[in-house]
């Protein structure tokens, strides 16, 4: 009789366990099916192709939470061109205290500028600006001249300033990045990625007066020894951003060319409420000057669900 009593309870306990095994089995396979859920929907934040994409480099941060939503050729080096003045801008911000401080430009810096073909604000050789008109200079109409100024402003020449940059890059562990000058003209030792373009800009926004001078589209130049009706700096970026559609998607940014970079923007959209930080590079350029790296910003920030 005993042994029978023993039988029907060790009989019991295996039932038991079979129930809570096949419960919790039950359970779990519950909260895989969420999780799996989850990923889908994570996955879909952005519904493109990368072929469709015309930049050969571009990556795509969700802003605030530095969740990476885009990665094409995120490592892959790249010349970047003009997106080069982010870092010369923040420098300058970082380093000069007062911004209302009066600049001479120089004539070699206007001459050189001439003679390499590069971008330029329209300051003048012997003309009195402010610092922060030399800020906006370089990151709006990108204009060299201003980049060539902060540098020997901040750091006595170009080539000690360049050495700030790789200073801050090391800091802001651009670890495939390298500068040597400060407004982008094409060198083969001056490259980058997309991705370190993207922890420099994300670096750069936090600080206030650069966070508006990037966002900003035109600016009005104070009276001048040389302009004394002032002068309006226009950005590359909102000159032909304007007229193409859903160009609201942009809040700011830094455009960048030359042959052997191709087209590049660092920029910062806004889809939802919420603010993404996208950077590509190396996008086609044709005989029409099509704005590839705008048109491409805008497929991507309109393709965030």
């Amino acid at each position: 009789m005993l042994i029978l009593r023993r039988k029907r309870f060790r009989f019991r306990r295996i039932i038991v366990i079979l129930i809570l095994l096949f419960l919790t089995i039950k359970i779990k396979n519950k909260f895989i099916d969420i999780n799996n859920v989850f990923m889908n929907t994570r996955d879909k934040e952005i519904n493109i192709n990368e072929e469709d994409i015309n930049s050969k480099s571009a990556y795509l941060v969700e802003k605030d939470t530095g969740k990476v939503i885009l990665d094409k050729n995120a490592h892959t080096i790249i010349y970047p061109a003009s997106m080069t003045k982010i870092m010369t801008g923040i420098l300058a911000i970082e380093n000069i205290s007062d911004l209302n401080e009066y600049i001479i430009m120089s004539d070699d810096i206007i001459n050189f500028m001439t003679s390499e073909g590069a971008s330029t604000t329209g300051i003048i050789g012997g003309e009195e600006v402010k610092v922060i008109d030399l800020i906006y200079g370089n990151l709006l109409p990108s204009g060299g001249d201003a980049s060539i100024a902060l540098a020997r402003r901040v750091a006595g020449s170009e080539e000690e300033f360049v050495e700030l940059m790789n200073s801050k890059a090391r800091e802001l562990g651009m670890d495939s990045t390298n500068f040597t000058n400060s407004s982008g003209l094409h060198n083969e030792n001056q490259y980058s990625t997309v991705k370190d373009i993207y922890k420099l800009l994300n670096y750069s926004l936090k600080n206030e007066i650069f966070n508006n001078i990037i966002r900003t589209d035109r600016y009005y130049m104070e009276p001048t020894n040389f302009h004394p009706e002032g002068m309006t700096l226009e950005s590359t970026l909102f000159k032909d951003l304007g007229h193409l559609e859903n160009s609201s998607l942009i809040k700011g940014g830094k455009t960048g060319f030359t042959s052997k970079a191709g087209l590049c923007l660092a920029s910062i959209g806004e889809k939802n409420g919420i603010e993404y930080i996208l950077v590509t590079a190396n996008g086609d350029v044709d005989e029409v000057n099509t704005p590839y790296n705008i048109l491409d910003a805008l497929f991507i920030y309109s393709n965030i669900e």
